[in-house]
C-alpha cells in the first residue's frame, strides 16, 4: 500500500469513527457483543465496513453456555483472525468425547477431518490442516472478554455499553433503520434515551432475546434446563475430552474449563422445583464421582439431606455452586 493510500485510509477510518461516536451512524449496527455479535462485527470490519457494536454490560459474563468449541469452531476462529482469543484464558485442548454408559466407557476421538468446512475448507486454518484437529474448552466469560477486546482494537468498530430497548422502523415501511437504547449518564446516574442508525441492523442478544417475539410468532419449547457445578482440582476420567455420562439419572456432561476447573452440566427436566433440582444436581455429581472411582484426593463424605434426612455421598473437594442456565 502506498503512503498516500494509507493516509487516505486512516482519514476515512477517523471520519467513520467520528460519525459513529457523535452521530451514532454506521454501515452496520449490531446488538449484543456475545460470540455471534463479536464475530460478525469483526468480520464486517475487516471488509472495511463501519460497525457499531452495542452491549448492555461489558463486564465479564458469568454464564455456562458456549464453553466447548468443536474443531470446526476453532478453524472458523482462525479464518476470522480471532484464534488469539483462545490464548491467555487457560483454555484446554479437546481431542474427542468419552461416553460412559452405565459405567462402561467408550472413547470417540475427533476424526482427521473434524475441523474441515462442508465445502472447500477454511483458508489459512492450521487446525483443519493438522493430522489431529482439536477443539477447545474454556470459561465462557473469559472467552467473551477476549472477543470484545479484539473488536475494541479494530479501528472500524466502536463498542458502546448501552441497553437496546426497541427497533427504529421507517414511517413508510417495515424497514428497520436502527435501534433505540438507554445509556447510563455517569454525571447523573440516570439512564437516558439514545438512538443508533445503520444500513443494516443485526440483533444478536441471545436466547432470551427481547426482540425475537416481534418478528417470530413461535415461542421456543423448553423441556429441560441445565444446572451447573464448577469442580475444583477434581481428576477427569478422560482428560482433554468432553465426557457424557448416561445412566438411570439425568444425563451429565463434564469438560475442563481451565487447568484447575471442570464444568459439570446436569440436564434437569422443566418444572422441577428449584430446590429439588439443585439437590439432584449435587447428588448426581457426588454419585458419579463415587462410581467412577476418583483418586482419594477427591474425598467423599456422607451428608444428610436437609429435608429428608437421607444420607448422600458428597464430594468435599469439589468447590461447586449450582448455576441455572
Amino acid at each position: 500500500m502506498s503512503t498516500s493510500s494509507s493516509s487516505s485510509s486512516i482519514t476515512i477510518q477517523a471520519s467513520n469513527e467520528q460519525r459513529r461516536r457523535l452521530h451514532h451512524e454506521a454501515d452496520v449496527v449490531i446488538v449484543g457483543a456475545g460470540v455471534f455479535g463479536c464475530a460478525a462485527a469483526f468480520a464486517l470490519a475487516k471488509q472495511g465496513r463501519s460497525v457499531i457494536l452495542l452491549e448492555r454490560s461489558l463486564k465479564e459474563p458469568d454464564r455456562i453456555v458456549g464453553e466447548l468449541l468443536q474443531p470446526g469452531g476453532v478453524s472458523a476462529l482462525e479464518k476470522l483472525g480471532l484464534s488469539d482469543c483462545l490464548q491467555g484464558i487457560d483454555s484446554v485442548k479437546v481431542v474427542g468425547y468419552e461416553v460412559i454408559y452405565y459405567g462402561n466407557p467408550v472413547s470417540i476421538p475427533y476424526p482427521a477431518n473434524a475441523g474441515a468446512a462442508a465445502k472447500g475448507g477454511f483458508k489459512n486454518s492450521m487446525n483443519e490442516k493438522s493430522t489431529r484437529p482439536e477443539g477447545r474448552s474454556f470459561h465462557h466469560g473469559r472467552f467473551i472478554s477476549q472477543l470484545r477486546k479484539a473488536c475494541a482494537s479494530q479501528p472500524n468498530i466502536t463498542v458502546i455499553e448501552t441497553e437496546a430497548t426497541d427497533t427504529i422502523t421507517s414511517q413508510h415501511s417495515a424497514q428497520v433503520l436502527g435501534v433505540e437504547t438507554k445509556t447510563l449518564n455517569p454525571a447523573t446516574g440516570e439512564k437516558e434515551n439514545d438512538y443508533y442508525f445503520g444500513h443494516l441492523t443485526l440483533i444478536a442478544d441471545g436466547y432470551a432475546s427481547k426482540f425475537r417475539k416481534q418478528y417470530i410468532g413461535k415461542s421456543p419449547i423448553v423441556k429441560s434446563k441445565f444446572y451447573a457445578l464448577e469442580l475444583i482440582d477434581c481428576p477427569m476420567p478422560a482428560p482433554n475430552h468432553g465426557i457424557v455420562i448416561l445412566g438411570d439419572g439425568s444425563p451429565v456432561l463434564l469438560y475442563q474449563i481451565g487447568t484447575h476447573e471442570t464444568r459439570a452440566l446436569i440436564d434437569i427436566p422443566e418444572n422441577t422445583p428449584t430446590a429439588a433440582a439443585a439437590w439432584e444436581a449435587f447428588a448426581l455429581i457426588s454419585e458419579m464421582l463415587y462410581s467412577l472411582h476418583y483418586p482419594s484426593k477427591c474425598s467423599l463424605a456422607s451428608k444428610p439431606h436437609s429435608r429428608t434426612g437421607k444420607s448422600h455421598e458428597v464430594c468435599q473437594t469439589a468447590g461447586c455452586r449450582p448455576v441455572r442456565k
